[in-house]
């Protein structure tokens, strides 16, 4: 979602619990779509947002969730890893891809 400005700043799940986004104008925020939000009223002047949908190639929650939290991880040991143990771990992830996306 774009938000232009912070007039109806949107409220969305961060983790079970609420943050306000805050964004500078043109940001963007992606979450899941099954996540309820709301978009608090707009006081003055005029709220534009854009929204679209983007669909993962993984179908199941619980593998996407997986490789979020591999990717997480990855990006948080590349400094401490040679390259090789970073290769080693990129491929792993890229198996993972490979076997649960949707052709």
């Amino acid at each position: 979602m774009l938000l232009h400005g912070r007039r109806g700043e949107l409220v969305p799940p961060e983790h079970q619990a609420e943050r306000r986004s805050g964004l500078p104008p043109s940001g963007t925020i992606v979450y899941a779509s099954t996540n309820v939000h709301r978009v608090e009223p707009v006081r003055r002047g005029t709220r534009v947002a854009a929204v679209f949908w983007i669909q993962s190639l993984v179908r199941e929650q619980s593998k996407r969730e997986i490789l979020y939290d591999l990717s997480v991880s990855m990006n948080g040991l590349r400094d401490r890893l040679d390259a090789a143990e970073n290769a080693a771990i990129a491929a792993v992830y890229s198996n993972l891809m490979r076997q649960w996306a949707e052709s």
